[in-house]
């Protein structure tokens, strides 16, 4: 794994640069105009690492941002290092992972795009001896599989990764849906704007239910009370929320969701006070009630609980 990375220093322009190349692309998903500033004040005082091609054109290998940054304040020429043109591309990928293993360690979404690169460029022993512990991962297991099929995600799902917009397990169960079945599934969270943790609750239940009822994740959700849902503007946003998670349960559920409206509708027809709630028994095993009430004092209580002390429950109630 040795490298030569100051081969030769030279000047170049960026009609040379090839940005669209991917090939050593460790991903940034922080804004790029900081860095603008800062190079237009002080300039690059570490010239990037490229590689030349055989069209002699010249590939980012460390500080691609600082060449998107030159590029950006339209710099007719600036220095660059070039590696060695005979090093392997796995070669030249390690020298971009230890140039980045703080932000590596620290990014989720970085992480597991690396990590995919590095396992199809670098042989999985070397890996397992130099590279992955200090990543603390292992070279085999479910970990390392999980973040292997993450970092072959939309590098949209990657930024939303990256910023906290969507967790790590949400991202493995998107991971395992073909793109047109977790695409559909994304908009319906962005249209929602669910927040990290209640994303995760939907993806993870939708998830579920697609296996369970064995239909694409697509047949779900062109289902047209989806629609009927998301297209309501009557409904606030926490209330299409509100509607869709119960719409879920329903999907999961019909037993114990025609149960439910035949309890509601019994509450209806009985009238409660205010002051009072009923709640069925846990999912509708018995026929039992919970009956809550608020008083606004203990005195209040006191005199309630003495009214219901002429009543004698069965003992059945008695003992729970």
């Amino acid at each position: 794994m040795n490298s030569q990375i100051n081969i030769r220093t030279t000047i170049i322009d960026p009609s040379q640069l090839d940005l669209d190349n991917i090939d050593f692309h460790v991903p940034s998903f922080e804004p790029l105009d900081p860095l603008v500033a800062s190079i237009e004040q002080v300039g690059v005082i570490h010239p990037p690492v490229v590689k030349e091609t055989a069209g002699h054109r010249f590939i980012p290998v460390l500080g691609r941002r600082r060449l998107e940054a030159v590029c950006a304040l339209k710099a007719r020429s600036f220095a660059v290092r070039v590696v060695d043109p005979m090093q392997m591309k796995g070669q030249t990928f390690i020298m971009a992972f230890w140039d980045n293993l703080e932000r590596i360690k620290r990014d989720p979404a970085v992480r597991a795009y690396v990590v995919k690169r590095l396992l199809e460029l670098v042989p999985r022993e070397t890996l397992a001896k130099k590279v992955f512990p200090f990543l603390d991962i292992s070279s085999k297991g479910p970990k390392l599989e999980k973040l292997r099929k993450i970092g072959g995600l939309e590098t949209s799902l990657l930024d939303a990764l990256s910023r906290g917009r969507l967790q790590e397990k949400s991202a493995a169960i998107l991971s395992e849906l073909p793109y047109d079945q977790r695409l559909p599934l994304v908009k319906l969270i962005g249209k929602l704007g669910l927040n990290a943790n209640k994303a995760f609750e939907v993806i993870s239940q939708l998830f579920n239910l697609s296996i369970y009822l064995g239909q694409p994740m697509t047949d779900l959700l062109g289902r047209p009370e989806v629609d009927e849902i998301l297209n309501d503007h009557h409904l606030t946003v926490a209330e299409k929320v509100a509607q869709f998670r119960k719409l879920i349960t329903r999907w999961a559920f019909p037993d114990i969701t025609e149960n439910w409206r035949i309890f509601e509708r019994w509450v209806q027809d009985v009238r409660p006070p205010r002051n009072v709630s009923l709640r069925p028994g846990q999912s509708f095993e018995d026929e039992s009630v919970t009956i809550e009430i608020r008083l606004d004092s203990r005195s209040r209580a006191e005199d309630f609980l003495n009214v219901i002390r002429e009543f004698q429950l069965p003992n059945s109630y008695q003992h729970g």
